[in-house]
């Protein structure tokens, strides 16, 4: 499962003893558990939220809290794919802010492209990025 999440790389090679991270009432070979955390953590950092990663991973939310608590490393791994799925995310605030090319499709062809941006995102950005010149954001 880890080539559908090629963006893994920094916890790829996590390898502590699964019994560490199994939750009590799992009955798993350790090779299972270690690639079940592997999906796990490929699937976060690809998307950024845990019960999306649990579906795709095939594993309980239980079973990842259950890890959070008592396995460090695992803890540890998992922080990294999270810092992981924040820069996916500020990379694609980013992409949307600076803008991109839509594609004009008619009757099935694509005849042209429209450039597109978000002016909102772009000021948060700069808010957030350079508060000096640009001011902190309002909170509601």
């Amino acid at each position: 499962m880890i080539a559908a999440f090629p963006g893994c790389r920094n916890w790829t090679n996590y390898n502590r003893s699964p019994a560490a991270a199994c939750a009590p009432s799992a009955r798993c070979s350790p090779r299972t558990i270690r690639r079940k955390r592997i999906d796990f953590l490929s699937a976060y950092a690809e998307c950024g939220n845990v019960s999306q990663a649990c579906r795709l991973s095939m594993t309980s939310r239980s079973t990842h809290y259950h890890r959070l608590q008592n396995d460090g490393a695992y803890r540890l791994a998992f922080v990294s794919a999270h810092e992981e799925a924040q820069d996916r995310l500020l990379e694609e605030a980013r992409r949307r802010a600076m803008g991109w090319k839509e594609p004009i499709v008619h009757q099935g062809k694509v005849v042209g492209y429209v450039e597109r941006h978000s002016d909102r995102l772009l000021i948060l950005l700069l808010q957030f990025y350079m508060p000096e010149k640009f001011g902190r954001p309002k909170r509601r």
